[in-house]
């Protein structure tokens, strides 16, 4: 009898310890963790705020983010880079890691969304009614994120695309590393128009916005979150999805000039 009962209670702690490493990783932790995120370059202004407040509500976690676009990104985690989260400007390359068994597919969720401007230096004399009259303008240079790592300049090319405009100014296109640089080339008059997200224009007193592009014309923005598959700490960048998707952190990015979703948790 003593012997069953040792043997009924060597069951149970065995039980107890067989917990799945997967179970592990979404367990909350007692000590201080860090959460490394890969965040599209457009989040780069909002992000900080955002991390700062969700340390703020729960202190045992620290956030560090890196920057990029979203393709860039997509290619590094390929690669194994040390990353928990990634924060993509589109659903696609998130979408590519998960079809490579690279993100938990359950952590896929959309979180904000953006929209689409074409701007000019504030000093310029630019003006239309629509997109399509960009064939009636005189410029030399329209300066896009890379269609092919950058989800705004995908987005750009898909507008171009729908008025019959893309083939038309092959000639004028200068593709850029991100968004930001796309900013910085029409401030400093290096080139005269560009297309961004309209939260890269936020409180930027050196562009104007010359036409908001209507969102019929590409597919809607949206960022999407992703947890690595390696990461070892699912928890903390679960509780940071949650905090994205939160009331309290779309007033922070709507602050910046993003849109609000209605989002899925």
């Amino acid at each position: 009898m003593r012997r069953v009962l040792f043997l009924m209670l060597s069951l149970i702690i065995l039980a107890g310890c067989a917990m799945s490493e997967d179970d592990k990783l979404f367990q909350k932790s007692n000590k201080q963790n860090t959460i490394y995120i890969s965040a599209a370059t457009s989040l780069e202004y909002v992000l900080p705020e955002v991390i700062t407040a969700f340390e703020k509500k729960y202190p045992y976690i620290t956030v560090e983010a890196t920057y990029a676009s979203s393709g860039q990104l997509s290619s590094k985690i390929q690669q194994g880079a040390p990353v928990d989260l990634f924060l993509s400007a589109n659903y696609e390359w998130v979408d590519v890691l998960n079809k490579e068994g690279l993100i938990i597919e359950n952590s896929l969720k959309k979180f904000i969304g953006n929209d689409l401007v074409l701007i000019a230096n504030a000093d310029s004399q630019f003006d239309l009614l629509k997109l399509e009259d960009l064939k009636f303008i005189p410029f030399d240079q329209l300066v896009l994120g890379d269609p092919v790592n950058v989800p705004a300049g995908d987005y750009a090319k898909e507008a171009l695309e729908s008025v019959g405009l893309w083939e038309d100014l092959k000639d004028k296109y200068l593709f850029l590393k991100d968004a930001h640089q796309v900013v910085d080339y029409v401030e400093s008059n290096k080139a005269e128009l560009g297309i961004v997200y309209a939260s890269d224009t936020h409180q930027n007193e050196q562009i104007r916005v010359i036409k908001e592009i209507n969102k019929d014309l590409h597919s809607p923005i949206q960022y999407y979150t992703g947890i690595t598959s390696y990461s070892t700490n699912h928890h903390d960048a679960e509780t940071f999805i949650n905090y994205l998707q939160s009331e309290q952190t779309a007033k922070i990015f709507e602050s910046y000039g993003f849109n609000k979703l209605s989002v899925e948790k």
